[in-house]
């Protein structure tokens, strides 16, 4: 896969996580060859790595799916 396949796969799927319910913020990279993401949910979101994992998947494809996930709970912002 070329840089800029991948990184449109890392936008599409940083755009679809941002698009969840309860994600306040969402960060997608490669290491070692892997898809991962870290993401912010509101302090009230219910869902979890597993379902957005699986969300993933469903909508985006398995090249888009990151196959491992940081997810924190929290809506505060620094300022």
């Amino acid at each position: 896969m070329s840089f800029k396949e991948r990184a449109l796969n890392l936008r599409i799927t940083e755009d679809f996580l941002l698009g969840q319910v309860g994600v306040v913020d969402a960060s997608v990279w490669v290491d070692s060859g892997s898809l991962h993401a870290h993401v912010t949910l509101h302090d009230d979101a219910e869902c979890n790595a597993l379902e957005l994992q699986d969300r993933c998947a469903a909508h985006i494809g398995a090249d888009c799916t990151p196959s491992a996930f940081v997810v924190i709970h929290g809506n505060r912002r620094a300022g």
